[in-house]
């Protein structure tokens, strides 16, 4: 199994904490594809940081989700991408 692992906003020590993480916990056949979006704020506490985030995330999930079985978006909460991401892409 492949899971795309996506970090919405642009910090690469969050993002290889995620992957530490996931890494840990995935079943030895799950090959974890963990990625952060390229553009956007480093952090995300606010709803407009948020938001900023959505066109990058979303452009990431295009790139980079063929062969994955499933996505995981590691933020806090209902990322606004999700919504968008259960829509074909």
């Amino acid at each position: 199994m492949q899971l795309l692992i996506i970090n919405p906003n642009t910090s690469t020590r969050v993002t290889a904490a995620i992957k530490t993480v996931a890494e840990r916990f995935a079943s030895p056949d799950t090959h974890l594809k963990v990625i952060q979006a390229t553009t956007g704020p480093e952090t995300i506490r606010c709803r407009h940081e948020e938001l900023l985030s959505v066109p990058a995330t979303l452009e990431c999930v295009r790139a980079e989700s063929l062969g994955c079985e499933g996505i995981l978006f590691a933020c806090f909460g209902d990322h606004p991408a999700i919504y968008a991401c259960r829509e074909p892409l």
